[in-house]
């Protein structure tokens, strides 16, 4: 209520009462409001604790994986789908943008990732025709494993 009411923000630290799937007991727990907006959305049964913390790339796909165990493909690719909204909703509602001069590419590293992605991206390579998908993929596989190795850019 204080969230929907614009007194509080989604990192505003907050007590909340939640079920222990261990005990079936209620518990307080420390928490944030945003927390608490990605737990309406969770599945029946996944635990307070896979989102009670900093939510990076590795938490995240802990948290489908725990999900995929526990209520297999429907319920994950709704959990998915839903949490790519909120996190829609959200970047839009921060106003946050950036476009591609924000994306910095070191000059080392751009004629080699250049000359790999436009050889990898032809799709014609026999004078008569097409080649065939599997051809292309490992087409593609011999192409980027001639080259050092060296991470491509980020």
């Amino acid at each position: 209520m204080a969230y929907d009411a614009e007194e509080v923000t989604t990192h505003t630290g907050i007590r909340v009462r939640v079920i222990d799937p261990g005990t079936g007991k209620r518990i307080v727990v420390n928490t944030t409001v945003g927390r608490c907006l990605i737990s309406e959305i969770l599945p029946d049964g996944l635990p307070f604790e896979l989102i009670n913390k900093t939510l990076d790339k590795k938490a995240l796909s802990h948290l489908i994986d725990a999900c995929y165990r526990m209520h297999r493909n429907k319920a994950t690719v709704l959990l998915a789908d839903r949490l790519r909204s909120l996190g829609y909703e959200h970047a839009t509602r921060s106003g946050c943008s950036i476009c591609m001069d924000h994306m910095v590419i070191p000059d080392a590293s751009t004629s080699s990732w250049g000359t790999r992605r436009a050889r990898s991206s032809s799709r014609r390579s026999v004078p008569g025709g097409l080649i065939t998908d599997g051809e292309r993929y490992n087409k593609i596989v011999d192409i980027w494993a001639a080259w050092p190795t060296r991470s491509p850019p980020r």
